[in-house]
Order: C-alpha cells, then structure tokens, then sequence
C-alpha cells in the first residue's frame, strides 16, 4: 500500500514502468496490472473526461513480404471502462476499416518506415490519440559481398586475410569453406561484423581449400560469394 495524503489537493498521474534491469529482451509489453484500487475521503478512479490510448508494434522491424501487427493493449477509459472505439492510423491518417482493438500490417506493405497511432473513444465521450509505433519494413536477405572481396597471404603464408566491403541488410559476415569447388560450403570457418576488419584463417599449404562469404541479416543470409 502506498500513501498519496502528502499530494492532497494536487492531481496525481499514476503509471507503472516495467524493466528488467538489463538491455536484454526488452522489445515487448511486459506485465499486465489491474485490479487497482484508490481509497479514502473522496477518493475517485478518475473523471469522464479521462482517456488514454496505447499503440504497441510487434516486431518493430518487419522482413518484406512477412506480416506483423500493432494492438493498443493498455488503452484505457475512466472508472476502468474499455475504449469503445479505435480507430488505426498511418503516418497520422486512418486506416479504413481498421477499427478493431489491434491492426494487422499486411504482408504487402512497401519497405519503407511507418508510424502507426490509435485513436479510442470512451462510453463517457473521453477520447485521445496515441503517440506513434515505428515499424520498420525492410527488405529481405542482404544482397552479396560480390567483387569487394580480397583475399592476401599473411603470418609468412600460414593465413589467409579476407576482406570485403559491407553493404546494406547485413549485421554480421559468416565465412563458409568447403574442400571442393562445387562444395555444399556448410562450414563455417569464420565470422566477423565487418569486411574492413574482415577474417584471418589459418591455411594448410597441403590442401587446397575454398571460402565463400555471404552476409547475414534480420531477413537471413545473402548469396555465398
């Protein structure tokens, strides 16, 4: 229980933030509170006039051609009422027909970057307009390192450094190696977040081995090259 009496005569704003301490796994709601309660003299869980609207996206970033979703879970009326209407929006205009309590966004949608807010209304005429959820739509698997790749001898002929330009879409790089050119290059012998600093192998002068390297991405991972 928590005591309000040194805020009497003010207008108090209750909210309840969720974290988990840490930078890990934090792209979600979270918990759900209700069943919260204000007593005393005259106390009150609010007036008509109170709405609040909530836009959430899941995910934030949407590979094209896959679909994902907003919902305004946490919107709320006065007294604990449930909005009566919503209404979506996009990049601030409305979406027609998309009046529900959550929006789904089309697997169609350009690659591009969106905001989508929701409008509620409550049975006491309260309404309000939530700030936006970025969503981004982004385009599938990076595309390949290509030419930009550059293979030297170093550490007397015993490595072999590779390195290559980055290009867009890709977090990271996996080197793939096979014994054979025509290989299934299953192995991965390598990876690094970046071609400038690239990957250093260790080489036998009594094989002849093959590296190919693709990019990887949210979308998943570009051709080997």
């Amino acid at each position: 229980m928590t005591s309000l009496a040194a805020f009497a005569g003010t207008t108090a704003d209750l909210r309840f933030r969720f974290d988990t301490v840490d930078a890990a796994d934090n792209g979600h709601l979270g918990f759900m509170i209700d069943d919260v309660q204000i007593t005393g003299c005259g106390a009150a869980t609010g007036g008509a006039g109170t709405a609040r609207a909530v836009a959430y996206a899941s995910p934030t970033v949407l590979c094209a051609g896959t679909a994902g979703s907003v919902d305004a879970t946490g919107s709320y009326c006065a007294g604990g009422d449930s909005p009566a209407s919503f209404q979506w929006k996009e990049s601030g205009a409305d979406i027609s027909g998309a009046t529900a309590a959550s929006y789904a966004i089309p697997s169609t949608q350009p690659v591009g970057s969106y905001s989508y807010s929701v409008a509620v209304s409550c049975p006491g005429g309260a309404s309000d307009v939530s700030p936006g959820a970025g969503v981004s739509v982004v385009s599938g698997a990076p595309g390949a390192v290509g030419p930009t790749l550059t293979a030297d001898h170093v550490n007397n002929l015993a490595g072999l450094r590779l390195n290559w330009s980055d290009i867009p879409q890709a977090a990271d790089y996996v080197v793939f190696e096979s014994t054979t050119k025509n290989g299934a290059f299953t192995t991965v012998s390598g990876t690094s977040t970046s071609g400038a600093t690239g990957v250093t192998l260790t080489v036998s002068p009594a094989a002849i081995t093959y590296y190919l390297v693709a990019g990887r991405g949210g979308c998943g991972t570009g051709p080997k090259k």
